[in-house]
C-alpha cells in the first residue's frame, strides 16, 4: 500500500493543485464556458498520467 500522507505524495500533489489553481484562474478571465472546460479536462488527464506514472513507480521500487 502506498503512504498518502508521506512526503513523496506531498511533492506531487502540490505542484498539481498550483497548476490548476492558475490554470483555474486564467480560464475564468477568459469568460468561455467551453474553454474552460475543455482546459479542466485537460488537466485532468494529465494529473491522471502523472499519478499512474507515480503509482506504478512507487511499484517498481517496492520489488
Amino acid at each position: 500500500m502506498i503512504d498518502f500522507s508521506g512526503a513523496a505524495y506531498s511533492l506531487l500533489t502540490r505542484p498539481l493543485v498550483a497548476i490548476f489553481e492558475v490554470v483555474i484562474a486564467a480560464v475564468q478571465k477568459l469568460g468561455e464556458p467551453g474553454v474552460a472546460a475543455v482546459v479542466v479536462a485537460a488537466l485532468l488527464v494529465v494529473a491522471t498520467l502523472l499519478a499512474t506514472l507515480y503509482l506504478a513507480l512507487e511499484a517498481g521500487d517496492r520489488q
